[in-house]
């Protein structure tokens, strides 16, 4: 299992837009780029668990075909790759054709959305997950979880405390 040189240049990418800390929803557009190492855009949600106990979109960036989940509330008891994603703090991988036995409260906004993985990415602290809908395959799942678990470790450095008066206003 050995990384790639898409994979080392989109960890070093992600890793420069992370020490820069820009805004949330620039943050979602610099990542759409750079998280598939196929180059295909990905859809971006970072979405925060609020005192609810519901998870909520904070930003988002991507194809506009699913826009309509933009604006997600998911509850943290439900059974959804991002409740999963955080209450074990692991990365959690699914595809389309299996995500509805995998995840049965799980709802598809469009059928047509050009996605063939999602994976949810629960940050070391604070509540944060992000979601990233790929286009490309998933090839080899176990080198997909090492890739995308050091995106999540890089990215729980992003500076969250930098925009919270932005993501208090969000939340309300």
């Amino acid at each position: 299992m050995n990384f790639s040189e898409s994979h080392i240049r989109n960890l070093f990418e992600i890793s420069r837009i992370v020490y820069n800390s820009p805004a949330p929803a620039e943050l979602c557009s610099l990542l759409a780029t750079r998280v598939c190492p196929t180059g295909e855009v990905s859809k971006i949600y970072l979405g925060s668990l609020r005192a609810d106990g519901y998870f909520r979109t904070i930003a988002s960036f991507g194809y506009s075909i699913d826009s309509g989940v933009e604006k997600y509330e998911i509850p943290l008891d439900s059974k959804r790759p991002i409740p999963e994603a955080y209450k074990k703090s692991r990365i959690v991988i699914t595809r389309p054709d299996v995500v509805t036995s995998e995840y049965p409260d799980f709802v598809a906004t469009d059928l047509r959305a050009p996605w063939s993985a999602i994976v949810a990415a629960p940050m070391y602290g604070g509540g944060y997950v992000f979601v990233f809908r790929l286009q490309g395959a998933i090839e080899d799942f176990s080198l997909a979880e090492v890739y995308f678990d050091a995106i999540r470790s890089i990215l729980s450095h992003y500076r969250f405390e930098e925009h919270l008066q932005d993501l208090d206003s969000s939340r309300a």
